[in-house]
């Protein structure tokens, strides 16, 4: 069966049971899967066939899981708008997949009318903006899905371009499912789990694990529009929560925001962090806090999840933890044989895709011999956890010397030095030696005359943990570091802010 179906059938075999609380409303699992068959018949009495794409940015509540069933009950794809991206990038994306409609909320399709005035804009929504068309809550179901083959398009994501142009990454209903499964076996995932949804729904992230992770087993999903550390901190008892995905940015806005007794996230099973690095000081002060050691996993926009720390076993602080069931994790050397020391991570399994969206030549470089190459630097424990070291293309040559500017991130922040809130590193241009590291640091009180003090013991750090050739050459205070919608370091942009002054 598709993902589509196999969702429908977990829907309606207990339609009473509740799917959705929080923001949106309380829905039941019956009332989301009759709104998707209506969505999925209107899109067919639309003409949308099997294979066309149908874009979708909608608010958290009943039609955003409706819209996303619908479409791939339709048999189309969905290709998921991050709104916050200007109107210039949305329509190089929509220009790249050629959707046959929009689903998006009124202040999106207002946009859109503009900047793809080509496009079908619809709105769940009774007062669409002129131009737009009303999706119809009363629409007559469809009484069946569209046949859809493990190999066919279910969703058509792009990578969030942090190292270049967005690529288009075609996800098939097989590559989902069969990861999903994965993960269900992984983190113990249950139909009576409670997961707290505080991530963006248009990366992976939020939208295929945790979105279609809840929806594939039935779990009940509470919605936070955004995440707001404050009322996670309230809500995660009051609302029974039992899970919480995250990224490692939103772990340390908890710290922040815990109030000084008791510990309000005693109730959660499992806080799952992903989609960029849990530095081991913050896994350890979060332990130490909450009593919750981090779920690390590893994943990315064109694999799904690769690897993760177990629920019930050791979390390694540091690790991303294992290769999750049926996925295979090798080091390689950059012609691309295998290694047994540190080199990059490179896999295959039924999670990978088959290869960028149109994009011929960038498949032939992402793939050898089979096996996906991830970009990542990592090397495996003694007991087969893999420990990610860096990005290839980020690495500092400074003088002949490869630097990674996680491992000198690491050095410099475990154990905390005070006065810093953030830390990150990248190379700058350097006459002499090519390229020179680069510390930028986002200071905890934002004061400037904190700096000299934080800065001399930085470099004290640096003296006493990093061999001569990795120390940082230069300190940048920030006022903030620049990251994408799901925290991820957008290390070229420090390169950027040096360049430009952006600096203290």
């Amino acid at each position: 069966m598709s993902l589509g179906e196999r969702i429908l059938v977990r829907l309606e075999a207990e339609p009473g049971r509740a799917l959705l609380e929080g923001d949106g409303g309380a829905h039941s699992r019956g009332a989301v899967a009759e709104r998707a068959r209506r969505v999925a018949a209107l899109l067919i009495a639309e003409g949308v066939a099997p294979g066309d794409r149908v874009a979708l940015s909608l608010a958290k509540g009943p039609w955003l899981p409706a819209c996303h069933l619908g479409t791939l009950l339709a048999g189309a794809a969905v290709v998921p708008l991050d709104p916050a991206h200007p109107d210039a990038a949305l329509a190089r994306l929509l220009a790249r997949a050629e959707p046959r409609l929009a689903i998006a909320s009124p202040a999106l399709a207002q946009r859109g009318l503009r900047f793809a005035p080509g496009l079908a804009w619809w709105c769940p929504d009774p007062a669409p903006p002129e131009g737009a068309r009303e999706l119809v809550a009363d629409a007559a179901p469809a009484a069946r899905a569209v046949s859809r083959r493990g190999e066919d398009l279910a969703l058509l994501a792009f990578t969030s371009g942090t190292t270049g142009s967005p690529k288009g990454v075609p996800l098939s209903h097989a590559n989902l499912t069969s990861n999903l499964d994965a993960l269900v076996r992984v983190w113990g995932w249950r139909e009576d789990d409670r997961l707290l949804h505080v991530l963006p729904v248009f990366h992976l992230h939020g939208l295929g694990v945790a979105l279609y992770g809840s929806l594939l087993v039935g779990s009940v999903l509470v919605f936070h529009e955004r995440f707001d550390p404050e009322r996670v901190l309230r809500d995660a008892a009051a609302c029974d929560a039992s899970l919480l995905m995250a990224v490692p940015t939103m772990l340390g806005r908890l710290l922040d925001a815990a109030p000084e007794a008791g510990n309000p996230l005693a109730g959660l099973r499992l806080v799952i962090s992903g989609s960029a690095p849990l530095a081991p000081d913050l896994f350890e002060r979060f332990r130490g806090r909450f009593g919750q050691a981090p779920v690390e996993r590893y994943g990315m926009t064109e694999t799904g999840m690769n690897a993760s720390n177990p629920a019930d076993g050791v979390r390694k602080p540091g690790s991303v933890g294992m290769p999750v069931p049926g996925v295979e994790l090798r080091l390689c050397d950059p012609e691309g044989g295998a290694v047994r020391d540190e080199g990059e991570v490179c896999v295959r399994g039924p999670n990978v895709f088959a290869g960028y969206w149109r994009d011929a030549d960038a498949t032939r470089a992402a793939f050898r011999d089979g096996w996906f190459r991830t970009g990542d630097l990592g090397r495996f424990d003694s007991d087969g956890y893999l420990l990610l070291t860096g990005r290839a293309k980020e690495l500092i040559v400074t003088g002949g010397y490869n630097v990674s500017p996680l491992a000198v991130e690491r050095a410099l922040a475990a154990p905390e030095v005070p006065g810093v809130r953030e830390l990150a590193v990248a190379g700058v241009p350097d006459a002499d030696l090519g390229e020179r590291v680069a510390a930028f640091v986002v200071l905890t009180g934002g004061e400037e005359a904190e700096w000299p003090g934080v800065e001399a013991a930085l470099r004290a750090r640096a003296e006493t943990a990093l061999a001569r050739y990795s120390r940082p050459r230069m300190y940048v205070r920030l006022a903030a570091l620049p990251r994408n919608a799901l925290g991820k370091l957008e290390r070229g942009r420090l390169r950027d802010a040096q360049a430009t002054g952006e600096g203290a």
